[in-house]
């Protein structure tokens, strides 16, 4: 009896002092990552993986590896076996590379605003055709004329154009794409569905724009992958001539 606890408590002391050994390769290219964090859910044991990749980690059975890196979505693994592991990384888009288009747009915005309060009008109200072209913000200015009134509807008008690009910083086709794999019809009911709001979003950093993501993914195929609500259609009156 005796002999067959010891041979029990053994075979546990065995299973919880396991090293696992795996690598990790970025999605696609199959480049070996180096520095990328791998955490033991449940013993709260990290290690990095070296120059080539690799890591080694206690671990058993039924554990929950976690692993990322800046610039990649993180990536979680429940050890099924303790065999050698492959675990593929995707990079994530960097959102702070929509942040320079929208500082020109904002500063173009902010110069209107400052003119208002200066000059009253551009080109005496009369634009040059080529300003449409090259500076379709300031054309803006005419359309919304230099009165006070207008001016404050500009000032809306600005500021929740400035909202709605913290909000395409971090849900665009591009990142959507990326992070649910839906494309074309799918990808357009998604995005219109599940956009957020400027309130929801400003504080988002990459990791709440993924988990965002997977979740209003879940509720949209929950749903069955609804369609996008269609504008009222209108009924043009008949020209007569």
């Amino acid at each position: 009896m005796c002999i067959i606890c010891v041979a029990i408590v053994s075979k546990g002391l065995a299973q919880q002092n396991t090293t696992l050994k795996g690598g990790v390769f970025e999605q696609k290219t199959n480049l070996r990552i180096s520095g990328a964090t791998i955490s033991n859910q449940k013993t709260g044991q990290t290690q990095l993986t070296d120059d080539r990749g690799l890591f080694s980690i206690k671990a058993q059975i039924g554990d929950t590896l976690r692993i990322f890196k800046e610039g990649y979505a993180e990536n979680q693994v429940a050890l099924t076996s303790l065999s050698d592991v492959i675990i593929n990384l995707t990079p994530v888009i960097a959102l702070d590379e929509v942040t320079v288009v929208g500082k020109n747009k904002n500063q173009e915005m902010q110069d209107i605003m400052n003119d208002y309060r200066k000059k009253g009008t551009f080109y005496n109200g009369k634009p040059p055709v080529l300003s449409y072209i090259f500076t379709p913000i300031t054309a803006l200015y005419e359309l919304f004329g230099r009165t006070p009134r207008n001016a404050r509807n500009f000032q809306k008008y600005m500021n929740n154009e400035v909202q709605q690009q913290v909000v395409d910083q971090k849900f665009n086709k591009e990142i959507v794409a990326q992070h649910t794999g839906l494309s074309g019809e799918d990808l357009t009911n998604f995005m219109a569905w599940y956009r957020p709001s400027f309130e929801k979003a400003q504080y988002w950093n990459e990791y709440d724009v993924i988990d965002y993501l997977q979740k209003s993914l879940a509720q949209f195929n929950k749903d069955k992958r609804p369609k996008a609500e269609s504008l009222p259609k209108l009924e043009i009156p008949p020209q007569h001539k």
